[in-house]
């Protein structure tokens, strides 16, 4: 369950960038690393960052847990309607 949170992590932070985390290592290399990639750093929302880093954390035992993902992916939707409209223009042309 561990690596199915860690490539939760790796799929949202690359759905965020629109850039393929790790893109510089070979698949094998990319698996064994035990650093979150450098493409982290491009996620400004402090709550998206935090979402994604807790499923990237090198420590399995402070690897986020579906239940704690469920609750950080409730607040985040349930945000206020300002802050919801922030990250949805994330997304668009306009």
């Amino acid at each position: 369950m561990f690596y199915d949170i860690r490539n939760y992590g790796l799929i949202l932070l690359e759905l965020f960038t629109c850039e393929l985390p790790y893109k510089e290592l070979t698949t094998l290399q990319a698996w064994n690393t035990h650093h979150p990639p450098d493409l982290l750093l491009q996620i400004k929302d402090q709550d998206i960052f935090s979402l994604i880093a807790d499923c990237l954390n090198p420590k399995l035992s402070s690897r986020a847990t579906l239940t704690k993902l469920e609750k950080q992916l409730d607040d985040i939707y349930n945000d206020t309607p300002e802050n919801l409209s922030k990250q949805v223009a994330m997304f668009t042309d306009d």
